[in-house]
């Protein structure tokens, strides 16, 4: 198990042990609180307890030489992040039990629900940031859990992975219904609940999949690889700090694109480096009148030039900004328009 900020550093070479054989699977987790973490788990099968040890000093050393920011957990740490899916520390009077769909463990006098959920990509409109935007929405909805994508390399030698979201629920009286409420956000049937037998709880603790569903890495990749490449840092930088704003306002928000956010299924917030008149053009007729659209300018100059073309300044549900407008915005609005629609 080791930790990593990163998808676009750890899976091209994990993909390359699981080719090998190396690894029979590896689990990449992600504490919903903490989405920069990436927890890496892998799993090795192997009768000689040496061939495992020879497998494992090939991949530590093969990350320690190409990648030094990875962090391998070991002894009383590495049994603490395997077991955080359920408690800091399980002991001889830890139980698990089976209530309706929930799993139940029980230790001492703390017990703690589980719900697990599989995750379909099929039917989403926008997969670029789905990852991304799933965590946002749980915490906006100020749940807690896990999602965790196992990979597996097939008979083909093709990477398939699927996807599992683990909500651990404390207070018995809650009555959130997460399912419903973001396949409602995403306008499809993202989420499903899964119903987990007491006998199959270890394949949840091993992190490996909990349902049939699975998908070609080679039709996802960009779900996992990261940024384009013509985006600019200022874009990138603009774009964490104003999702941070969003969440702290309790604003509820996907991510389209690295250009594209959308608000409050209400409002559209399109912010660019620099002016493409063609570009707007193309999102304003396909997004307006059905919502209400934020244009920023990064680019002082063509925030300037932007707001001398009339085409776009007198059409009605448009505001243009610059960043000096943007810096009094406040994120409230979005709140106050959606009440008042």
């Amino acid at each position: 198990m080791f930790e990593a900020n990163s998808f676009r550093l750890v899976i091209p070479i994990l993909n390359e042990f699981l080719k090998k054989r190396f690894i029979q699977y590896y689990s990449i987790q992600l504490n919903t609180l903490q989405e920069e973490k990436k927890i890496c788990i892998l799993n090795f099968e192997e009768i000689k307890k040496e061939n495992i040890v020879r497998l494992f000093n090939i991949i530590h050393q093969k990350f320690t030489e190409m990648n030094p920011s990875v962090k391998f957990k070991e002894e009383s740490i590495l049994e603490q992040k395997f077991l955080e899916l359920i408690f800091t520390k399980a002991d001889s009077n830890t139980r698990v039990m089976k209530l309706s769909e929930s799993i139940i463990i029980v230790n001492n006098n703390t017990s703690i629900h589980l719900d697990f959920f599989s995750i379909n990509l099929d039917k989403l409109d926008n997969q670029d940031a789905f990852i991304h935007n799933f965590v946002n929405i749980i915490n906006n909805f100020d749940r807690k859990g896990y999602l965790t994508i196992n990979f597996l390399c097939n008979n083909d030698d093709e990477i398939k992975f699927s996807l599992y979201f683990t909500e651990l629920i404390i207070k018995n009286e809650d009555s959130f219904n997460t399912e419903t409420n973001v396949n409602s956000f995403f306008n499809c049937n993202v989420m499903k609940r899964q119903s987990i037998r007491i006998k199959e709880f270890h394949n949840y603790l091993w992190r490996k999949g909990i349902s049939n569903n699975s998908f070609l890495m080679k039709f996802y990749s960009h779900l996992f690889l990261g940024n384009n490449k013509n985006d600019s840092p200022d874009l990138l930088k603009f774009n964490q700090e104003f999702e941070q704003n969003l969440l702290k306002n309790n604003v509820k928000f996907i991510r389209l694109s690295n250009y594209l956010l959308f608000i409050e299924k209400t409002f559209l917030f399109l912010t660019m480096s620099k002016l493409k008149s063609e570009f707007i053009q193309r999102i304003i007729q396909k997004y307006l009148p059905k919502y209400f659209i934020y244009i920023l300018i990064l680019n002082d100059q063509d925030a300037k030039k932007l707001l001398e073309i009339k085409s776009f300044t007198s059409l009605k549900n448009v505001l243009i900004l610059d960043l000096d407008k943007f810096s009094n915005l406040d994120f409230k609005i979005f709140k106050q328009q959606l009440e008042n629609s």
